[in-house]
């Protein structure tokens, strides 16, 4: 639904003259979030992942502003009146840790573990693995009336629910920004866990991870 916005976003700002700006977010991305190998099965995932951040969240070195912002500064008037409302609904998105209430048909209740906000979210696609109770990381926008998920999404197992759950609760008194850092921390974890699978994930999630 909202690909075809951003794609254009993303060709513009991994072109050549940003390629640079490009290597570095990149490097940080993977540096906070566990570096992801091409032969592993969630590489697809982190990469969408990280564009997604990149495009939607990271300010840019001339402009101080994330892509998508820029984009529709230079852009937006040329655009129709159905691809602006998705360009502004992807500059006001949320990277967030939400946890599955119920769902209906196509229609998902989740609540954002940051402040508890609770969102119905239309989600029309039939492979998602996000079942009730999960706790997962991905993104929310409005097309429009209707909020949606992006593409990336990150869920955490079980096991770790407990912990994750009392940090969360920790974390609602820091900003949006502190609270993207825990969840590139729980990325990361996330991540071990898909390669150690003999260690509980409640152990790997207990245990702090040192910055790199």
């Amino acid at each position: 639904m909202y690909e075809k916005v951003l794609e254009p976003v993303i060709q513009r700002f991994t072109g050549e003259r940003y390629l640079p700006e490009l290597k570095v977010a990149r490097e940080d991305y993977f540096r906070k979030s566990g570096k992801v190998h091409e032969e592993e099965p969630t590489f697809e995932m982190r990469m969408t992942s990280f564009l997604e951040w990149y495009m939607c969240d990271r300010p840019l070195w001339d402009s101080g502003v994330p892509p998508v912002r820029l984009y529709s500064e230079m852009f937006g008037e040329t655009l129709s009146e159905e691809d602006r409302t998705i360009l502004h609904g992807l500059e006001r998105s949320i990277r967030s840790l939400f946890l599955m209430l119920n769902r209906k048909g196509e229609r998902f209740r989740v609540k954002d573990l940051y402040d508890q906000t609770e969102y119905d979210v239309l989600e029309r696609r039939t492979h998602v693995g996000i079942n009730r109770n999960d706790i997962f990381e991905t993104r929310i926008l409005r097309v429009g009336n209707q909020a949606v998920f992006s593409d990336a999404m990150i869920v955490h197992p079980l096991e770790a629910h407990k912990y994750i759950l009392g940090e969360a609760t920790k974390q609602r008194a820091s900003s949006r920004e502190t609270f993207g850092k825990f969840l590139f921390d729980l990325a990361a974890k996330r991540l071990k866990c898909d390669r150690f699978k003999h260690v509980p994930a409640s152990q790997i999630y207990s245990t702090e991870i040192p910055d790199a």
